[in-house]
């Protein structure tokens, strides 16, 4: 008889006699939590939202710095490769910001005038707009120019001379030219103004350089403006300071003796308020501001003057003539005649065309594109204005649009002129980033030193947890944003050249808002089509042909942006979808506003990349060598550009 199977039976032994539960410790989950990180980051974020206020500063001296050492260490490593010469890098260093301040001198003389001359000439603009009227123009040449191509076709065709000849015999030329003359006086007038603003600001900043006249204007607009504010505010300061000048006997009856005038107070005050401005002079920063704000009240009170004196038509005159010869389609008859249109304009439309029709100073070929470019405009309201008061869709829009349209204008005219303060102040706020850049990048190797001394110290712990992820994402920070200035730069010049060659005007402000706009990823240079759009519209000789030129124009560019310098430059560094990238810039301006715009993407790429999955970006963050804190004086270089 056949032996039992052992193994078998030891199986079912194995499986009749199961193993005694063994219960986990079921400790609450909280002591898991390493608590040491939680506290360290938080600590750390705590601080960036204290000092929230002055990211700016802090964005801009960290970018400064980043840019100004990878060229450092790019010259360092073909110059000594080998060893570390401190006084090598902070004279590269030196020579770095010297040509830093060289390139912006450069670029501010050829370009700040422009700039400035151009946003003043659009803000001047835009205080005169009325909504209502802008908007009016705006359907006349989107709606209006649609349905006039639709109903006359092109120019020679059969409807169009039809419709031409009937408008000739109905005796309405002028009513076109009525309805746009408020936008062409007010463009007319807020470039004249810009353009004085312009010459008398460079002059009034020129003379007070040197003393003189225009300097004593500069005290005394201060001592009768800002220093009866300032000493209303420190009252208390200032007497004692004042006060402490009488400290001796002598001094005491010196100030007895004060006492008894009877314009003592009057005397004592005066005397404080030239303190005051004798302070404000040492302090450079704030005496800059105070130029700048007495320069433009300055500006502003002499073109009031020249409104009111007979000086200021001949000189209006003179630069409407500068513009009829740069711009004959727009301003197609003399100064007289622009004079009594404008005169005439207020009585009504059977005045103006009456002026208009007894002008002698067209000829016959410039009479006949004058009344046809009459004729499609007034044919462009009247469809336009047919539409509009009929049409089942645009009474749809009407419903939603009657409360919202002076609200989405007045938004949008106050965000161009933040806009444009913006871009005016920005060389001010720079200087502070500058000079703190300079002193970091020039003391860069005892900073490294110190740094890598934090090892040792007390609180190497948290030195050891925070410094490589934050080294990390700095780098990815610097490398993003210098990568998109890089791209930024060249959108613009694309930009400005189609802007030049399709005639739209401030062709340099808005390439100035596409350079900003397209450090915004993916969506920045199509929401800089927007203001470009509305310039190539609303401009004298705008039409809605012109503003779709642009786009495609606009198109092209974002199309280059894709599939030639994005790869180029950026690589895989920031590859995202499309579709994440637009949620990571909502999800970030509503939280975060214009800085969860510029640093969504890059910190989103940063936690995806890094702290969840744990993936290389070369040059960037390797996660073998990531996981641990620097441990080497060679490994503390990560610190600094790579």
């Amino acid at each position: 008889m056949a032996e039992p199977n052992q193994s078998t039976d030891a199986a079912v032994n194995q499986q009749a006699s199961p193993e005694p539960v063994v219960y986990q410790d079921l400790s609450p989950t909280w002591r898991s939590v390493p608590w040491g990180k939680v506290l360290i980051w938080g600590t750390f974020l705590l601080a960036v939202y204290i000092l929230r206020n002055f990211f700016f500063l802090i964005f801009m001296t960290f970018m400064l710095s980043y840019v100004i050492r990878s060229v450092v260490n790019a010259a360092i490593k073909r110059l000594s490769p080998e060893e570390e010469n401190p006084w090598l890098e902070r004279g590269l260093t030196l020579a770095c910001f010297f040509g830093f301040f060289l390139l912006i001198f450069i670029l501010g003389a050829f370009m700040a005038p422009t700039l400035v001359d151009q946003t003043q000439a659009l803000m001047g603009r835009i205080s005169r707009v009325n909504p209502q009227l802008e908007f009016t123009r705006m359907l006349n040449r989107t709606v209006g120019v649609y349905l006039f191509h639709r109903k006359y076709g092109r120019e020679g065709s059969d409807e169009f001379d039809a419709g031409l000849q009937e408008f000739k015999e109905s005796g309405k030329y002028g009513k076109g030219l009525y309805q746009h003359f408020p936008s062409l006086e007010a463009t007319l007038e807020s470039e004249f103004e810009a353009q004085y603003d312009s010459s008398e600001m460079r002059r009034l900043n020129v003379a007070i350089t040197q003393g003189g006249k225009v300097a004593r204007e500069f005290d005394e607009w201060f001592l009768e403006e800002k220093a009866p504010e300032i000493f209303s505010k420190h009252r208390n300061v200032y007497l004692n300071e004042w006060m402490a000048q009488f400290e001796g006997a002598e001094a005491a009856r010196r100030l007895s003796n004060l006492r008894l005038k009877s314009d003592f107070v009057q005397r004592r005050d005066e005397e404080i308020r030239r303190r005051i401005l004798e302070d404000i002079k040492r302090d450079e920063v704030t005496y800059n501001e105070l130029v700048k704000e007495w320069e433009l009240d300055t500006v502003h009170r002499r073109l009031k003057a020249l409104r009111a004196s007979k000086g200021y038509k001949e000189a209006l005159r003179n630069f409407y003539e500068a513009q009829r010869e740069q711009q004959p389609n727009v301003y197609s008859y003399t100064f007289d005649t622009f004079e009594s249109l404008k005169e005439a304009y207020p009585k009504g439309q059977a005045e103006f065309r009456k002026v208009l029709q007894a002008q002698k100073d067209l000829d016959s070929k410039e009479s006949a594109e004058a009344i046809q470019q009459d004729f499609e405009r007034t044919a462009q309201a009247e469809l336009a204005n047919d539409w509009w008061t009929s049409d089942p869709t645009a009474l749809s829009l009407q419903q939603h649009l009657r409360t919202d349209v002076n609200y989405v204008f007045e938004w949008m005219l106050e965000w161009v002129r933040q806009a444009a303060r913006y871009i005016i102040t920005v060389p001010i706020e720079l200087g502070m980033a500058l000079l703190l850049s300079f002193f970091i990048t020039f003391d860069m190797p005892n900073l490294r030193k110190g740094a890598h001394r934090l090892r040792s110290s007390r609180i190497r712990h948290i030195y050891a947890e925070i410094t490589p992820g934050l080294v990390a994402f700095a780098r990815l920070i610097g490398r993003s944003f210098q990568a998109q200035g890089m791209i930024s730069s060249c959108n613009a010049v694309l930009t400005f050249i189609g802007l030049w060659i399709l005639g739209i005007d401030n062709a340099f402000f808005l390439s100035t808002i596409v350079f900003l706009f397209s450090f915004v990823p993916v969506i920045g240079i199509i929401l800089s089509s927007v203001p470009i759009a509305l310039m190539a519209v609303a401009q004298p000789d705008g039409s809605i042909w012109l503003a779709l030129a642009a786009i495609v124009w606009i198109c092209v560019i974002h199309f280059i942006e894709t599939s030639m310098l994005n790869p180029k430059i950026v690589g895989n560094m920031l590859h995202l979808h499309p579709v994440f990238v637009i949620a990571i810039l909502a999800i970030g301006e509503r939280f975060f506003g214009i800085w969860g715009l510029l640093l969504g993407v890059p910190v989103a790429v940063y936690i995806l990349r890094i702290v969840i999955l744990d993936e290389p970006i070369p040059g960037i963050w390797e996660p073998a060598r990531g996981a641990h804190a620097p441990e080497t004086e060679a490994e503390s270089s990560q610190l600094e550009p790579a």
